[in-house]
């Protein structure tokens, strides 16, 4: 867990960033069914990947897989900002991106970043507010993820509709030992380095 906490600092530094469309809560409303607003997050989540690929790929810069455990994670994360009326990467129990990941799944595997957003009238949109933010373009463009999941929420409260984009570096396995001499034996009073055999009875 260590050297998981260390190099999470090192990727992931600045980039829990938070961008909000201009106007106030309750700016934007949805008339859409359940079914059709389940159905359109999907495809708003992946839009998020593709438009964040498109920026990589522009700079020769590898493109991000999709990963359904960070939809997943993205997704939730979506659904709590607008249902419980907050908008932050700490949720109100007070996890972070990566222990929101990590509920999912303990062992991922994973060092997490996130990019969030409110407002925005669709994943164009949010994904060029994005890019205009130097800490989020830098998640955006951050050559150490490999992976990504995106989710989308919207309803009639807050502000209208929620993006969310998760990042996921893997984690670098720990250094293997380095080999040892074997130790000595003992060596011979006569010597010629070797040592007597013990006698050993029963």
């Amino acid at each position: 867990m260590a050297a998981r906490t260390t190099r999470q600092a090192a990727v992931a530094l600045g980039l829990f960033l938070a961008a909000s469309a201009t106007g106030s809560p309750g700016a934007a409303a949805a008339t859409d069914t359940p079914s059709v607003r389940a159905a359109g997050a999907g495809a708003v989540g992946r839009a998020l990947v593709t438009c964040a690929n498109r920026q990589r790929r522009a700079r020769g810069i590898a493109p991000l897989a999709a990963d359904p455990l960070l939809a997943a994670a993205a997704r939730r994360h979506a659904r709590a900002m607008l249902r419980q009326g907050f908008f932050s990467h700490d949720d109100p129990q007070g996890r972070d991106p990566q222990e929101r990941v990590d509920a999912f799944d303990p062992a991922n595997g994973l060092i997490v970043g996130e990019n969030i957003a409110a407002g925005y009238k669709n994943a164009s949109a949010t994904c060029r507010g994005w890019m205009n933010s130097t800490g989020h373009r830098r998640a955006i463009l951050n050559p150490d993820y490999e992976v990504a999941g995106g989710g989308y929420a919207r309803g009639r409260r807050g502000y209208g509709r929620y993006y969310v984009l998760e990042f996921g570096a893997p984690v670098e396995p720990p250094e293997a030992p380095q080999p040892t001499e074997p130790p000595e034996g003992p060596e011979d009073p006569g010597g010629d380095g070797l040592a007597e055999p013990e006698e050993v009875a029963r």
